[in-house]
């Protein structure tokens, strides 16, 4: 959840909230019979206080999606709630309990997220060019010193992803998630 494009507000209505706002990179909203959504539950509590989770099902009256269309073949969305009706029962951890659940899961996803397997390979891939690659002068891409020390650089930045991401992976049964570790 990305809370700095949140600007979704729900207020109370008897035994439901009523949301209304929209929400930027929803992925993947248009495919999705459900989402989780972060929404500001008190207009008078501190930002992180004021926070509450909902679990959205999308074919609920009064949602929009909107496809981004960016540069990848990602499903990313807007999302948008007109007077969107939500039962109290579908909160989830309680009034106000949102932000302890949004950086809980975020500590743990962030673990697959930033796996170095995808970035590995185009590293390979990258590399293998560079060997097999010859310049105007002959040379081949890799023997110059530019091209080594950047892949140098890549390939320490992909070893420390990699024992990072094991030593969150690790401290997570233990519960010892360190949100610094996490986010790097």
């Amino acid at each position: 959840t990305d809370l700095t494009a949140l600007t979704t507000r729900a207020d109370r209505d008897r035994d439901d909230y009523v949301l209304n706002g929209q929400k930027v990179f929803t992925t993947p909203a248009s495919d999705a019979d459900y989402i989780w959504l972060a929404t500001r539950t008190d207009a008078n509590a501190a930002k992180h206080a004021a926070i509450s989770m909902f679990v959205m099902p999308m074919d609920t009256p009064g949602i929009a999606i909107d496809e981004m269309h960016l540069l990848s073949e990602h499903n990313i969305c807007t999302t948008f709630f007109d007077n969107v009706r939500v039962p109290a029962s579908a909160m989830v951890g309680g009034l106000n309990k949102g932000w302890k659940l949004i950086t809980s899961q975020l500590n743990h996803e962030r673990v697959t997220i930033c796996s170095p397997g995808m970035l590995e390979g185009s590293f390979i891939r990258c590399r293998q060019w560079a060997q097999r690659t010859k310049g105007a002068d002959g040379r081949r891409v890799i023997d110059q010193e530019w091209v080594q020390i950047n892949l140098a650089r890549v390939f320490a930045g992909l070893e420390f992803l990699r024992l990072i991401n094991w030593k969150v992976a690790w401290a997570g049964p233990q519960g010892q998630v360190d949100v610094a570790h996490a986010s790097s």
